[in-house]
């Protein structure tokens, strides 16, 4: 089963602080053009997205030259909830590698952070 986590794109939607607003506008419209385009402007950092390692490492791969199979996990939900602004996640916190069995690739961490979408709380998010 795929879940799929992303955010929808809309103009005004939060970004890091610092990267450019993001915003999404007709470029054509059925009533005017016969068919339909947006423009979309948005930053490398806004709403769901992976950091690709050229982010932080000058040789690393750039996100064009990764498979979008390797975006495909067998995932377990670590509930954390609830959670205070800019708490420290512990390792304490996650599981042992040895509880969570062979075929989990990847921890998704459950703060409880989606409810302050749109918010400037949202911001204040816990952290690893």
């Amino acid at each position: 089963m795929f879940r799929d986590l992303s955010r929808r794109i809309e103009t005004g939607m939060p970004t890091y602080p610092g990267d450019p607003e993001v915003t999404l506008a007709p470029d054509a419209t059925h009533e005017t053009d016969g068919y339909a385009t947006s423009e979309l402007r948005t930053g490398t950092h806004a709403g769901t997205h992976v950091d690709a390692p050229r982010h932080t490492l000058p040789d690393g791969e750039s996100i064009d030259e990764r498979s979008v199979g390797r975006f495909a996990f067998d995932a377990r939900l670590v509930d954390l909830r609830p959670l205070e602004p800019r708490e420290p996640i512990p390792p304490e916190a996650l599981p042992e590698g040895s509880d969570l069995g062979p075929d989990v690739d990847l921890l998704v961490l459950r703060t409880g952070w989606e409810s302050h979408w749109g918010d400037d709380r949202y911001r204040d998010h816990p952290y690893l």
